[in-house]
């Protein structure tokens, strides 16, 4: 069990921390005429298809 954490916590922290500045950054939620909340922003869906991101 020790061995799965010590592998999936800087696994988990890593992804976080490169993951939540790349969604929360762009800002195609905020252009479209979606309803949406604080928590969508920081989802795949903030991401437009085809981006580099």
């Amino acid at each position: 069990m020790k061995c799965r954490l010590k592998i999936f916590v800087p696994i988990a922290c890593l992804a976080f921390s490169v993951m939540v500045p790349v969604n929360w950054t762009n800002s195609t939620l905020e252009r479209s005429n979606l309803t949406y909340s604080d928590i969508d922003k920081l989802s795949i869906s903030n991401i437009p298809i085809g981006s580099d991101r």
